[in-house]
């Protein structure tokens, strides 16, 4: 029988976890659609996209020059 209750209890706590974490999602879903338009949700997703490639390149060239540079 005890065994019976850990299992409810496990299951409890998964389910509860699980609803806990799909509310939270959606208040923040919510929250972040009050607060910026949708110009500016454009804006930043659009940012958003674009910064890991430029990023990419950045890093690539900045640490490639630091690496000549200490090297001269």
């Amino acid at each position: 029988m005890a065994g019976s209750q850990n299992d409810a209890s496990e299951e409890f706590t998964s389910f509860y976890l699980q609803q806990a974490t799909k509310e939270f999602a959606e208040d923040l879903d919510k929250q972040g659609t009050a607060l910026f338009s949708s110009a500016d949700q454009r804006r930043i997703m659009d940012a958003a996209q674009k910064q890991p490639e430029e990023g990419s390149h950045e890093d690539t060239s900045s640490s490639g020059s630091s690496i000549s540079d200490e090297g001269k």
